[in-house]
């Protein structure tokens, strides 16, 4: 029966650590740190040297700078509008993965975004890279993919807004970023003369951390050990700005099975699949087959 199983037991409410929050607050307070200190006291240069990304650094030892460039920022621009593209994707996301996945893909393309700009400095040479891009471009490309058919509404210029499909989202970022790489970050390296000047992006770094998005979530579709308890397949439910309201329906749900036995296996079997995936694996008529459960079975 439906109550008699353990999960369906009252138990404690289980309290999760908020990572999205908590990273927030990270990154702000790491912003301001940076600026009271650099301003200050003096300490820009040496802030610099120990927490930003560079060949040199990494050299010397100073492994932690694949995480901590991701803390720093070259200016309020550039980090208003990072911080503006995590507070609505980012919040997306948390609210529809687990926490621990959220701190994943957070944590996986600010390493890929340090690794590919390695790689690519390591060749045509030298420099330092700092801000979270790669970690806001990562959660860009994980969120299309999840939800490609979805619909966004950008305020382009902060002023007209524009829908765009999540799919058609995702390419844009993509093509913007490679072409800022070949046609602005790799001729500099090279000593190229450039059309377009822009020296303070690393768009090697913003392609690491859409490759992080990628393989986000092909762990997702696929798990591993890392994501064992994540579904095969993802199925979660798209945020309410997305979808355009439709009028209420009148009527109550009513379960398409021919008898009670019947009605009980298939109440079975979805408690089977929730205790074996979790709750986040059921469809929209699973949940409402549940729904009915506990009003149908104590007739």
């Amino acid at each position: 029966m439906l109550y008699d199983r353990p999960y369906m037991r009252d138990r404690a409410p289980i309290r999760h650590v908020d990572y999205f929050w908590w990273s927030l607050w990270i990154f702000v307070g790491a912003f301001v740190l940076q600026n009271v200190l650099g301003v200050w006291l003096g300490a820009g240069g040496f802030l610099f040297d120990w927490f930003a990304l560079s060949i040199m650094g990494i050299t010397q030892g100073k492994v932690w700078t694949l995480f901590t460039y991701s803390l720093m920022h070259a200016d309020m621009m550039h980090f208003f509008f990072n911080m503006l593209v995590f507070f609505f994707i980012g919040r997306w996301l948390s609210r529809q993965l687990e926490p621990k996945k959220f701190l994943h893909l957070i944590i996986a393309s600010a390493f890929l975004g340090s690794l590919v700009w390695l790689v690519v400095h390591a060749i045509f040479g030298g420099g330092a890279v700092i801000g979270m891009s790669a970690i806001t471009v990562g959660m860009t490309i994980a969120a299309c993919l999840l939800w490609p058919g979805e619909t966004i509404t950008l305020l382009l210029f902060f002023l007209i807004p524009v829908n765009i499909r999540a799919r058609v989202l995702m390419w844009v970022v993509v093509g913007l970023q490679a072409a800022g790489f070949l046609f602005i970050e790799l001729p500099q390296l090279m000593g190229r003369t450039l059309v377009m000047n822009d020296p303070g992006s690393s768009f090697s770094a913003h392609l690491g951390g859409a490759l992080a998005g990628y393989l986000f979530y092909r762990l997702l579709q696929r798990p591993t050990p890392l994501f064992e308890s994540v579904t095969k397949k993802v199925s979660v439910e798209a945020p309410k700005w997305t979808k355009k309201r439709t009028p209420a329906t009148s009527g109550k749900f009513k379960v398409n099975l021919s008898s009670r036995n019947e009605f009980s296996r298939e109440v079975d079997r979805i408690l089977d699949k929730i205790n074996r995936e979790g709750f986040q694996s059921l469809s929209p008529e699973e949940h409402k087959i549940l729904d009915e459960a506990g009003d149908v079975l104590k007739k």
